[in-house]
């Protein structure tokens, strides 16, 4: 293998579940599958009665009633992964699978083109010396993508990208899973006009659609400001750790002279490996190539027009169900096109599109185990009686505690029901009027239930975008549930001080 070969080699793109990270998460699913079932045998059953408007179906306030249903048998928790393929509501579940297995082809193909690792060494050039300035660009774009757009698991094709600038750089994984999962995700919470959570949820609770938009950019500037600081101290942390043990390993002396130079960042090797692989910045002499140039532009160009119709999906009504679909022809497109301006023959390439399904093929067993949590605590008829009981609890309590329930309602239902919209529909017919009787204006609720609904999405082992996200950065969920936590229980005190003040100005306008 000549030179140019075995550099164009070290930096891999492609999607490649870890067993580890599989293994993990699916035993934590796996758990989940019998704690719902467990719920379903010692919950009493109850259900709300529901009503369809123009299509969508909503909950009737006030209308819940215990029922005498059979339980759902024990060997339907095991089987319920199964189900969700057929089950009301299927064709989301297969969507997303479809979806996952193209993108994770496709991006078998781009690795091969090496079109990514192109983008990330001139990106990283650009900005050599400007780490944290990056970091914030990064954040920043993230979280509008979630906060303006709605966009949460249309970012997973982002996901290997930011890990090989992450790579790149000299950091690991986590970084990368910072500055484009999690940032994303909590975007999505602090939103300032997501149609998913502020959008419908506003329309249900009979308010102008996108009002109070000042005090919810201030949230956002808020929740920016903290991960941005996370990022930065992570960092910070991580060249610690890194300088230290490469001091440690090379016995060091205690000598002042020795010390500043060992923790010179340029005499230290970072640890770059990715998929057993290093990265390698000598793509300089390769830039110059009319092959490259031309793959890049083509790049920009798709990327570009991906945005726009994510962007044309807020305006145009029934858009927003094809943005997966559309994506998913995006990186057929992309993964074709680069593949032939690169001059890779068309035989390698449907090697590359075979080997990348089967690398991110897991990832459907960890969606399937993720939705049929839903699926038993669904069909066990026991979801309606756990939110009679807390509405009951709010019912009894001060308006600020009744706001901070709707938070912690919505908190709880997140873990079962990950759709923003679907969540809206169940709740908010319920939590509004309650709202309502004890003091809480319908703005501090859609507030709340924003809050509820989102930052969890980035911590419950039941989101399977969070899951998927984890299995192709080969991050198990406990070290991140580990490397996360923290920060989750700062944005909860921080929300949680957000509501008590909107409730404490009267947020509406009403």
């Amino acid at each position: 293998m000549n030179k140019k070969e075995n550099t164009q080699q070290n930096l891999s793109a492609s999607i490649i579940i870890s067993k580890k990270a599989f293994i993990t998460s699916a035993s934590i699913i796996f758990a989940l599958l019998i704690v719902a079932g467990v719920l379903t045998l010692v919950i009493p059953t109850g259900r709300y009665q529901r009503v369809i408007e123009n299509g969508i179906e909503s909950v009737k306030p006030g209308s819940f009633a215990f029922t005498n249903e059979k339980r759902l048998p024990v060997y339907r928790w095991f089987t319920a992964p199964i189900e969700v393929l057929f089950a009301p509501g299927n064709i989301t579940v297969i969507t997303i699978i479809l979806f996952i297995l193209i993108i994770g082809s496709c991006f078998a193909v781009l690795d091969k083109t090496n079109v990514l690792q192109y983008i990330i060494f001139m990106l990283s050039q650009r900005f050599k010396g400007k780490k944290n300035t990056l970091f914030a660009i990064l954040i920043l774009f993230f979280m509008l993508l979630g906060s303006l757009f709605g966009i949460f698991e249309e970012m997973i094709p982002l996901v290997p990208i930011i890990l090989l600038l992450s790579f790149n750089m000299g950091y690991d994984k986590y970084l990368g899973l910072f500055l484009s999962l999690l940032a994303t995700g909590f975007g999505f919470s602090s939103a300032i006009s997501n149609p998913f959570t502020i959008g419908v949820a506003q329309k249900i609770a009979n308010l102008p659609v996108f009002s109070g938009f000042e005090l919810r950019v201030v949230v956002f500037a808020v929740i920016y400001f903290v991960l941005l600081l996370f990022v930065i101290n992570y960092t910070k942390k991580y060249d610690k750790q890194r300088y230290t043990s490469n001091l440690i390993l090379k016995g060091v002396s205690n000598s002042s002279t020795t010390l500043q130079k060992d923790l010179n960042p340029q005499t230290i090797e970072p640890d770059r490996t990715f998929n057993g692989q290093r990265v390698d910045e000598n793509f300089t002499k390769n830039l110059q190539d009319k092959k490259v140039k031309r793959s890049i532009n083509f790049f920009f160009i798709t990327i570009s027009l991906m945005f726009a119709f994510i962007i044309l999906t807020l305006f145009v009504k029934g858009l927003s169900n094809l943005s997966l679909p559309f994506i998913a022809l995006i990186f057929i497109f992309l993964a074709t096109g680069t593949s032939a301006l690169m001059k890779i023959p068309a035989k390698d390439v449907l090697q590359y599109l075979k080997n990348g399904v089967v690398g991110i093929a897991p990832a459907a067993i960890l969606i399937c185990l993720a939705m049929g949590v839903n699926h038993i605590i669904r069909n066990g008829r026991v979801l309606d009686t756990i939110l009679y009981y807390a509405a009951n609890i709010m019912t009894k309590s001060s308006n600020i505690v009744s706001a901070l329930m709707i938070y912690y309602i919505t908190l709880i239902m997140n873990f079962f029901i990950g759709s923003a919209s679907a969540k809206a529909f169940l709740l908010l017919p319920i939590l509004t009027p309650l709202a309502d009787l004890s003091s809480v204006t319908r703005q501090v609720a859609v507030l709340a239930f924003q809050f509820g609904d989102g930052f969890s999405n980035v911590l419950y082992p039941t989101n399977p975008v969070l899951l998927i996200a984890l299995a192709i950065s080969g991050v198990s969920y406990t070290s991140w549930f580990k490397k996360t936590i923290f920060i989750q229980m700062i944005v909860f005190v921080i929300t949680t001080i957000f509501i008590i003040v909107a409730v404490l100005i009267g947020y509406g306008p009403y």
